[in-house]
């Protein structure tokens, strides 16, 4: 297969060219079906998969569609990984676990968020503790849920999040959108009231299959920060702590959230953070391999608008269908040059990974 080839047209061809290479290999595959059904009806399921020894000191765990619709990027470099052998030979002591589709409603349905609104990659979160006030969000709502998508409305609400832009800074509004926010269920970004079932699947997954492991790291694929085509290595770590000095010993060129040089504002509740409190036993190095599709204005307009329209629009319109097509373009350019430069981003990184695992 040419590199182009990983890459698919929908959830269901990249979950058959996924369940295809593993066959091939004889690799045994777990499949847990969410309980809503897909746009045609079908049947929804989250994959899984470990190559090598449960009993492994080192583990490598790659997650894809966390932010389901980002899913066609992770899906690829998956599928990628297994077509090409990056895993036939494994260093002595080290194991993979693959989880294809975390979220494979949003993967399905062109979604950035699940089944009930929320952004997983915001849900990870202590529920029994009040998470973190995102106080400016409220005053932002109507800019953020406008009433419609026609030209005035989006060009008062443009006006709004402009206008705080400029008195406090673009990096704070950044911040002040994507950052998290558990008041609002109809806002974007929003991280939920209690645990999804893809946060307690993903829980149970890494507890079963990574509980032996003495040294595990993650890579999680997204799409959408960034310049278009650069895969970001995104952590979470404080600059010239022992986690982050660690993970850059793997990878020099990575990025932290706290740090401020980093694509991606610092979040609340991700994936990553699950990843270490789950597997407390282990040393444990979490990252986001983060590729850049469009300018960041237009992936937060395609992003609010499909919100909008799962709230208050029809999906079989004309205006709906230039909405799906827009959140796709924005966090799946179909491209070859974007995709040839995704696959061999991630054929380096999880180079890299497997080496330092060993």
């Amino acid at each position: 297969m040419d590199n182009v080839d990983y890459f698919s047209d929908n959830y269901d061809a990249a979950r058959g060219l996924f369940l295809a290479a593993l066959e091939k290999r004889n690799i045994k595959v777990e499949s847990r079906p969410l309980p809503l059904p897909g746009p045609n009806g079908q049947t929804l399921y989250t994959d899984i998969a470990t190559i090598g020894s449960l009993n492994a000191e080192g583990h490598l765990l790659l997650s894809s569609a966390t932010h389901g619709v980002e899913g066609f990027c992770g899906s690829a470099c998956q599928t990628h990984g297994l077509e090409q052998g990056l895993f036939d030979k494994l260093p002595d002591g080290v194991a993979v676990t693959l989880i294809h589709a975390i979220n494979p409603y949003g993967f399905a349905w062109l979604r950035r968020v699940n089944e009930d609104n929320v952004d997983l990659n915001r849900n990870f979160i202590d529920f029994e503790k009040l998470p973190l006030t995102n106080p400016d969000y409220e005053s932002l709502l109507a800019a953020i849920i406008p009433e419609s998508l026609g030209d005035q409305d989006l060009a008062r609400a443009n006006k709004t999040l402009g206008e705080y832009g400029k008195l406090k800074g673009f990096d704070q509004l950044q911040a002040t959108l994507t950052e998290g926010q558990y008041e609002f269920e109809e806002g974007v970004y929003f991280g939920g009231k209690q645990a999804t079932w893809s946060n307690q699947m993903f829980r149970a997954v890494i507890s079963d299959r990574l509980a032996n492991a003495r040294r595990a790291l993650m890579i999680d694929y997204h799409t959408g920060l960034g310049p278009y085509g650069h895969g970001e290595l995104i952590s979470e770590y404080a600059p010239a702590s022992e986690a982050f000095n660690r993970a850059q010993s793997i990878f020099p060129d990575i990025t932290s959230t706290i740090g401020g040089d980093s694509s991606s504002a610092k979040l609340q509740g991700t994936i990553d953070f699950a990843f270490e409190d789950t597997l407390t036993n282990s040393i444990v190095t979490a990252l986001t391999l983060e590729f850049g599709t469009r300018d960041g204005a237009k992936v937060f307009a395609a992003t609010r608008a499909d919100n909008w329209l799962h709230l208050h629009g029809d999906l079989d319109s004309a205006e709906g269908r230039a909405v799906k097509a827009a959140i796709r373009d924005v966090f799946y350019p179909e491209f070859d040059d974007w995709k040839e430069m995704v696959i061999a981003r991630s054929e380096e990184v999880l180079s890299k990974a497997l080496a330092a695992l060993a």
